[in-house]
């Protein structure tokens, strides 16, 4: 872990691990859901918007109760990496 990158998890962990979690579930949920509307508005195949709905709502829910786990993942990662660089 380099200078800027110490520095910028420092600024992450300062916002706290909640934050840090919901915000980049919330983030990558509503990505996934835009780009996804956005192919369903251009495509060719002309399935009703109620069972696009339901179906990306099935989906998104999965996919919000695994990215949290993924993300303390993450965290726990950087912090072993912080914790290193700190005690040098």
């Amino acid at each position: 872990m380099n200078q800027t990158q110490h520095q910028r998890w420092s600024k992450i962990r300062s916002g706290g691990f909640f934050k840090y979690v919901t915000l980049n579930t919330i983030s990558i949920v509503l990505g996934i859901f835009s780009v996804r509307l956005l192919i369903h508005a251009f495509s060719s195949e002309k399935v009703p918007f109620e069972e696009f709905l339901s179906a990306q709502f099935m989906n998104l829910g999965i996919t919000a109760l695994v990215l949290p786990f993924v993300f303390w993942g993450f965290w726990l990662y950087q912090e072993s990496k912080y914790k290193k660089v700190s005690e040098r």
